[in-house]
C-alpha cells in the first residue's frame, strides 16, 4: 500500500477536479456561445428584413401622401379661380339690375306714345329673331314658333290701337 504513484496528495485531486470542470465548462460555453450567436445572427438578419420592408411600406405611403398634396394644390388655385369668376359674374348682375331699373324708371317717365314705339319695336325685333331660329329648326319646332310669332304679332296690333 505505500505505493507513492498511486497515492495521490487531495490537493492534486481536488486542483485536478477544478481543471476539469473548467475544460468542460469552456466547451459548453462556447457550444451554447455558438449555439447563441447563431441566433442573434439570424435575429439580426429578420430586424434588417423588417426595418427594409417597413421603410418602403412608408416610402410608398409618403409618396401617395406627396401626390395628393400636389392634387390639392391644384383644386386650391382652380377653387380661387371659380371665387373670382363668381365675384365677376355677381358684380355684372348687380350691373344689370341697375340697368333694368333704370330702364323702368325711364319707361315710366317716357310719354305713351314713346312707349308703344318702343314696345313695338323689340316685338319685331323678337319676331325677327324667332323668324331665323324658325328657318333653322324642323317642321314641328318651327310650327310651335309661328304660334308664338303670331301671337306676337297680335299683341303688337293691340298695343297700337
Amino acid at each position: 500500500m505505500s505505493n507513492p504513484e498511486k497515492l495521490h496528495a487531495i490537493e492534486d485531486y481536488s486542483q485536478s477536479k477544478e481543471a476539469e470542470s473548467k475544460a468542460m465548462a469552456e466547451e459548453e460555453g462556447m457550444a451554447t456561445g455558438r449555439d447563441m450567436s447563431k441566433v442573434s445572427l439570424i435575429i439580426s438578419i429578420l430586424s434588417v428584413v423588417l426595418v427594409v420592408v417597413l421603410f418602403f411600406g412608408l416610402n410608398q405611403n409618403l409618396d401617395g401622401l406627396g401626390k395628393e398634396v400636389k392634387v390639392l394644390s391644384g383644386l386650391k388655385g382652380e377653387v380661387t379661380t371659380m371665387k373670382t369668376q363668381v365675384g365677376e359674374i355677381e358684380g355684372q348682375v348687380v350691373g344689370l339690375t341697375g340697368s333694368v331699373d333704370t330702364m323702368e324708371q325711364q319707361l315710366a317717365q317716357m310719354p305713351v306714345a314713346m312707349q308703344r314705339a318702343i314696345i313695338t319695336d323689340a316685338i319685331n325685333d323678337a319676331t325677327n329673331k324667332l323668324g331665323y331660329i324658325g328657318s333653322q329648326l324642323d317642321k314641328t319646332q318651327a310650327d310651335k314658333l309661328a304660334k308664338a310669332m303670331s301671337l306676337l304679332q297680335q299683341v303688337r296690333t293691340d298695343i297700337n290701337k
